[in-house]
This record gives C-alpha cells, structure tokens and sequence, in this order.
C-alpha cells in the first residue's frame, strides 16, 4: 500500500506542476490523505483546468501516470475545474 501510494502521489503531483498551472511561486499544489473504512483515500489539488475524456494516454515524452492509477488504484477520478481535484481510492 505505501509503494502503491508513493507512486501515486509523485505522478499526482509531477502533472499539477507540468500540466496544472503550478508553476508560480503562489500557486500551491495540494495532498490530502485518509484512512476510511479499508481504504486510503489521496486527493492532489492543482490551479489548473483539468482534462477531458481521453486527454489523459500515453505519449512519447511519457505520460504513463494516469495510466498507472488505472492499474493501481481500486478508483479514481477528477473533480472541480480551476482548481481541479484528483482523487484515488486504495485498497487498505
């Protein structure tokens, strides 16, 4: 569950900084953790717009992150715009 959760949260919070709008020093970025009922709940919080449906693939300068949340997580999804909310679910 901590590898898992490592994981996670570095791509979480690697794609607010790259793709988030959390760039200038008074924007923050945001991670929430807990424990509820045999799950860990994370949520990263950015400045930025979010995505859309099929926005989110594998590209050549990388991005395997959300793809990893697909096989990690036991759910995920995005909430809000500007600011915008990811949110995974982990099996404790």
């Amino acid at each position: 569950l901590v590898g898992d959760a490592l994981i996670i949260v570095s791509e979480l919070v690697t794609n607010a900084i790259r793709h988030g709008g959390a760039r200038a020093p008074d924007e923050r970025v945001r991670v929430d953790a807990a424990l509820l009922e045999g799950l860990l709940r994370v949520e990263v919080t950015d400045p930025g717009p979010g995505f859309g449906p099929g926005g989110h693939g594998p590209r050549a300068d990388g991005g395997y992150g959300l793809h990893l949340l697909d096989r990690l997580a036991a759910r995920w999804g995005v909430a809000g715009s500007s600011p915008v909310t990811v949110w995974v679910e982990l099996p404790g």
